[in-house]
């Protein structure tokens, strides 16, 4: 079975490493490669995936996140599809990225971002025939929330991350979201925290003016209901406990003092 399978895996490794080839030319070849290689703007599709919501702070006004975050443009130069090599994409390792031009969209409100390293950094880079790149971080950040205690403890509250691209205006690249599902959160249990429960999700798009032009901007906002039975059950208990501490001393005699 195996010797009837040697043909076939050495045929797709040959191909894999043409293409691979393929991509190192280009690379050698163009002069500055991390120059955007369209005339006119580039569309950068964005989506994210929630992996988990581990933490809502009230002391920072913050929440930490565990996301995939995934940007998707094309750039024409890494085009491989003349080369017949019969393989739906290539993968690069991280050290190839700073080589690429990417659009490099980040996250512009966030107080805290880390690449995972476990044990390598967790970043997918992938090259489609027609040069369409995809980049992937698995990342954990530490976003800002908007804290209202108002009607602590039936309290609902909102948090927000903010992607733009922070070195292109929209005259070179135009960032949005992807048209199926740009946010989505697989895992149902990643809803719930110790005090908390996500009970909606929205994304959104703006264009923002700034000194040096205009901005596209990408925003997904969260929204957590606070779970109060903890709440509600310790004040039933207090409650309780001042009215039967009240009632026994009410009904305790008291001494009598002698002329």
């Amino acid at each position: 079975m195996m010797n009837d399978l040697a043909p076939e895996l050495g045929r797709r490794k040959r191909a894999a490493w043409g293409a691979y080839k393929s991509i190192e030319d280009v690379v050698k070849k163009t002069k500055n490669i991390r120059l955007r290689a369209h005339l006119f703007n580039t569309t950068v599709i964005v989506e994210l995936t929630v992996q988990s919501i581990t933490e809502i702070s009230e002391f920072s006004s913050s929440f930490k996140a565990d996301v995939w975050f995934s940007q998707i443009w094309r750039d024409p130069r890494l085009d491989f599809t003349d080369r017949n090599y019969c393989i739906k994409n290539i993968s690069l390792a991280a050290h190839k990225l700073p080589q690429l031009w990417s659009p490099n969209v980040c996250f512009v409100n966030s107080k805290k971002v880390e690449i995972h390293s476990s044990p390598s950094q967790n970043i997918l880079l992938l090259v489609f025939p027609n040069g369409t790149v995809w980049l992937n971080f698995r990342v954990s950040l530490i976003g800002p929330c908007k804290l209202d205690l108002t009607y602590f403890p039936m309290d609902r509250q909102s948090c927000n991350l903010v992607f733009e691209s922070y070195s292109f205006n929209t005259a070179e690249v135009r960032i949005v979201w992807r048209d199926w599902e740009p946010v989505s959160i697989p895992d149902p249990d990643s809803k719930n925290l110790p005090d908390f429960e996500l009970v909606q999700f929205m994304h959104r798009n703006a264009t923002l003016v700034y000194t040096a032009g205009l901005w596209d901007q990408l925003e997904v906002e969260f929204t957590f209901r606070r779970l109060y039975g903890y709440y509600v059950l310790q004040i039933g208990v207090m409650g309780e406990f001042v009215l039967s501490m009240g009632f026994r001393s009410y009904t305790t005699p008291g001494k009598t003092v002698g002329a």
